[in-house]
């Protein structure tokens, strides 16, 4: 099951709160569109686990992962990453 780093939670509890969303919005994971050479995931906040989504919690936030991704996200993490002043979530290998 995809694990979330504590860094992880503490930039999805600010990005929520920036939004003006209750503590209850959940991260989906879902797949984009992306070309040839790499994979592209979709983020959003959804106030409901859609059915067939996994659903993992940790340090007070949710993220769901759409169904057809679990089993590719199984094997990892969500992290953070840190560039200059910007900070995004990225997936890594655990």
């Amino acid at each position: 099951m995809l694990q979330i780093t504590h860094d992880a939670a503490e930039l999805i509890r600010h990005a929520r709160e920036e939004r003006g969303l209750s503590d209850r919005a959940i991260l989906r994971i879902d797949r984009g569109s992306g070309n040839h050479d790499t994979t592209a995931f979709r983020l959003g906040f959804v106030d409901e686990v859609p059915d067939g989504d996994q659903v993992q919690e940790s340090a007070g936030v949710s993220v769901c992962v759409a169904g057809p991704l679990a089993e590719e996200l199984d094997d990892k993490f969500l992290d953070v990453q840190r560039t200059g002043r910007e900070a995004g979530l990225v997936l890594r290998a655990a």
